[in-house]
């Protein structure tokens, strides 16, 4: 379904209990997407959320058990309260780095999703913090195999943010392992990695070399999407996706370096 072009906002419980609709493009001046825009749409597969948006409401995407993948666009700094609660076949994610507060039970059971990136932007966790990642919002995502946190200033999660998530690998900025493992709800994880922090350093030895571009074509070849690796750090270019362009920008990256 497309939306037509003069709408700015999705409004309140608008497609609520739509269970026919099984996509939706969201148009580019839409700034708002409300509390309950699609609760319950039990067929939805896909959305398209155009940059324009700024704020995604409390339940938006409410069990919307076939939404597979969601992209949020750089425009968005809240993502609210049980925005995907119960999308259980949700597999892929990105948060940008615009993001500053995360809700309560905002992906609670999304048991498919595979790796997550908090970006450096959310700069203080706690439950009372301006920044936040709150109670349950990522509890029992059982589907995380790597979890990659970008923040180095490392405070304490809402209660049970990441309970059910302690088989993940959690990837940090290099330094910063011994206050993870000190700070709720991230001493859960019981393996952490500290990352170099060297973009295109995919093989986390202090450097990006061929051996790194190696790595990143056999992890296309291979499409070991579902497997216990930092899939983040295949996406050299940032784009969300991992193909051929994030072997160019790699080698790139090495040509300029040396």
């Amino acid at each position: 379904m497309s939306i037509p072009s003069s709408v700015t906002s999705i409004g309140n419980y608008a497609f609520q209990y739509s269970t026919g609709l099984s996509s939706v493009t969201i148009p580019k001046y839409v700034t708002s997407i409300g509390s309950s825009a699609f609760y319950f749409c039990t067929n939805l597969s896909t959305v398209t959320i155009p940059n324009s948006v700024t704020s995604i409401g409390a339940s938006a995407f409410y069990y919307c058990p076939k939404l597979s993948s969601v992209t949020i666009p750089n425009s968005v700094t809240k993502i609210g309260q049980y925005t995907f609660y119960n999308c259980t076949e949700l597999n892929f994610v990105t948060i940008p780095n615009s993001v500053t507060s995360i809700g309560i039970s905002a992906f609670y059971n999304c048991q498919n999703l595979t790796s997550l990136t908090i970006p450096k932007s959310v700069t203080s966790i706690g439950k009372n913090a301006k920044t936040t990642i709150r109670v349950r919002a990522f509890h029992n995502c059982t589907g995380l195999t790597s979890v990659t946190s970008e923040i180095t200033n490392v405070f304490e999660t809402g209660a049970n943010a990441f309970n059910g998530c302690e088989n993940a690998t959690l990837y940090v900025p290099k330094g910063t392992k011994s206050q993870y493992q000190s700070k709720a709800d991230w001493n859960r994880f019981t393996n952490v990695v500290e990352k170099s922090g060297i973009i295109g350093d995919i093989n986390n030895d202090n450097v990006a070399n061929i051996s790194d571009v190696v790595t990143l074509v056999n992890y296309i070849l291979s499409s070991e999407s579902s497997s216990s690796v930092d899939v983040s750090a295949y996406d050299v270019d940032g784009n969300g996706t991992i193909n051929i362009s994030d072997v160019v920008v790699l080698v790139n990256i090495i040509l300029t370096n040396n």
